[in-house]
Order: C-alpha cells, then structure tokens, then sequence
C-alpha cells in the first residue's frame, strides 16, 4: 500500500506539470478522468485541473473506480 505522504507529493507534482504544461501527462489525465477524455492536449491545459482532480487521477490509477470511494473506506 502506498504511503500516504507518497500520494499527497504525487498529487503536487501532477499539479505542477499540469501547471507546467508538461505534455506526458495530458495523456494521462484524458486516459483517468472522463470529464477530459474528450479534450486535446492543450485543451487539457487550458481547463481548471485542482488538487482534487490529481487526487482522483492518482485514485483511478491505484485502482479505485471512483476516487472518493478510496478515501471512504477504510482498508482492511
């Protein structure tokens, strides 16, 4: 299981090269979270993307459906 400070730094960097338009992770994000799938990359760049989206697209990529879901149930 990842260690949680791992996440929270993870989610930051994503923020940052979303920031930083970095174009590896445009990618990324249309391929985790629906409400981009339908944008280009810039497109992608030019839309609102918080702390939230990042947490959720690191939730979807450890494999939780619906992101929220990971932080509402607690793990065995």
């Amino acid at each position: 299981m990842p260690n949680l400070e791992n996440l929270k730094k993870q989610a930051k960097q994503y923020l940052r090269w979303h920031r930083e338009r970095y174009y590896p992770v445009a990618a990324e994000i249309r391929a985790a979270l629906p409400r981009f799938q339908h944008l280009d990359d810039n497109q992608v760049f030019e839309a609102n993307f918080k702390l939230s989206d990042a947490q959720e697209l690191i939730a979807r990529q450890l494999g939780s459906r619906d992101g929220r879901r990971s932080r509402q149930e607690p793990q065995p």
